[in-house]
């Protein structure tokens, strides 16, 4: 279940959501991939696959050890399930860039974004505390309750505030000591460390403009800064207990079938691999075409081949081959084409090279003519695949485009030369510096002449203008 939430950002017809959180994750993930690119695509995934990871570590640590954490372990665990790193990426995404890797790696910004974090999260934990209680859940002000000494309720508060504060003067601190990339770069990072102190605000102003923590009292509680402690309904440590009895039981149930499904994982690992080992890797290389063709079109190309057997009568079996191998080079021909006109969306999905990114995509395009070329040779016809190599060499204009783009420049040189005669040496203004305007209005009527004509000579008829049909 873990790894199937933790793989929810994946293109669309690869992934099947086994859980409501899964379900809407996959869902936003193919709404955002459009506006997104690769860089921010694989830097979200893998914060995303980290929290999810975390909630993981934090669950298992309650269920062995049926009590509350430290305080170093909570503040490790509370890094990721906070949804911090998470942030980092769509701050980036909002303000439409990638910060450079050298820039992300540098430990005064790296200290920047922990600040974010920690001031974000520590001050969460102050208001969400009395509902948390309440139900039987921990945060900050519990983990400082349950430490060594122990702590009232106020004093935790009053640390947990002061914790907030020192990462407030920490984060003016280190901001002051960035380092210098360039006036580009540095712009960028000033936005972004903006960006970050604005994570910090926003998520004050959250809490008080949401009924959640505080409900009908929101007012009272910024003026006094006074709260009334809810009733708990349970403890923390019955819900520890809790949980643990329900992990020995979930695995008591699940033993055998958790053993079958290892075996099933494993044959299905083996089978993929012995795949790609036939294949020479094509699998992984195919995979941005194979996501195309998931994604359903018109299927224009196959009927229109279909109605050209009604004459050439080719075989079944030939006719599936040559379908296939048109529909392999329309795909192609597509990948390439969304990359050289810089599309976002293809059938209403987004494009593959903003998935998998353009080298792979473009590697795939290529790598699936060839394989058409060698599938149109399966038809023992050697002069198919010359046909298909030949097609994809470049070729020059045709005649029937030289003759049009002739007769379009005459129209032009026709237009200009006789329009200047008539405006400079005639003085002609308005309509009139058209040239041989009476010619090609009265043209309609010399259109009505001929037709008449022919008619009268097919059929030997005498019509007028009247009978025309």
């Amino acid at each position: 279940m873990l790894c199937n939430i933790s793989d929810a950002c994946q293109p669309a017809g690869t992934f099947k959501p086994l859980t409501l959180f899964a379900s809407v994750t996959h869902e936003w993930w193919q709404r955002i991939l459009a506006y997104t690119t690769p860089v921010f695509q694989q830097r979200f995934k893998t914060t995303f696959r980290d929290t999810v990871e975390a909630s993981f570590r934090q669950e298992t640590y309650e269920k062995d050890h049926q009590t509350l954490p430290d305080l170093k372990t909570y503040i490790e665990l509370r890094r990721n399930t906070c949804y911090g790193p998470m942030t980092y990426t769509l701050i980036e995404f909002s303000l439409g860039f990638d910060l450079p890797d050298e820039c992300l790696a540098n430990e005064t910004l790296k200290g920047l974004m922990n600040c974010m974090i920690y001031a974000a999260g520590w001050a969460n934990d102050i208001y969400s505390f009395n509902v948390e209680q309440s139900e039987g859940q921990y945060n900050l002000i519990s983990v400082l309750m349950n430490a060594n000494p122990p702590l009232s309720i106020q004093q935790a508060m009053d640390q947990a505030g002061q914790m907030v504060i020192d990462e407030y003067a920490h984060f003016e601190r280190l901001q002051r000591q960035l380092p210098s990339w360039g006036a580009d770069i540095d712009d960028q990072v000033e936005k972004y460390v903006d960006g970050l102190g604005k994570v910090i605000r926003g998520n004050l102003c959250w809490c008080f403009e949401t009924q959640k923590y505080f409900g009908s009292e929101t007012e009272e509680v910024k003026r006094t800064r006074c709260i009334k402690l809810l009733p708990p309904t349970t403890t923390v440590q019955e819900n520890l207990l809790h949980s643990q009895k329900n992990a020995k039981v979930s695995s008591s149930t699940h033993k055998g079938k958790d053993n079958a499904h290892q075996l099933n994982d494993s044959q299905n690992k083996m089978n993929h691999n012995m795949d790609i080992n036939s294949n020479g890797n094509l699998d992984d290389i195919l995979e941005p075409f194979n996501y195309l063709k998931s994604l359903p079109g018109k299927n224009v190309r196959s009927k229109l081949i279909e109605a050209l057997n009604y004459w050439f009568q080719v075989s079944e079996e030939k006719f599936k081959i040559i379908d296939e191998i048109m529909g392999m080079l329309h795909n192609a021909s597509l990948l390439m084409d969304d990359i050289e006109d810089g599309s976002a969306l293809r059938r209403g999905s987004p494009v593959a090279h903003l998935i998998y990114g353009t080298p792979l995509t473009i590697n795939a395009a290529e790598l699936v003519c060839f394989l058409a070329i060698q599938k149109a040779y399966t038809l023992n016809n050697p002069n198919v695949g010359r046909i298909l190599i030949d097609s994809s060499k470049p070729k020059g204009l045709s005649g029937g485009t030289l003759v049009i783009i002739l007769f379009m420049v005459l129209v032009v040189i026709y237009l200009v030369a006789f329009m200047s005669y008539n405006k400079f040496r005639r003085q002609a203004t308005g309509i009139n510096i058209f040239p041989h305007r009476t010619f090609w209005t009265s043209l309609l009527g010399y259109s009505v002449d001929g037709v008449i004509f022919v008619f009268r000579k097919v059929t030997c008829k005498s019509i007028g203008y009247n009978t025309v049909p």
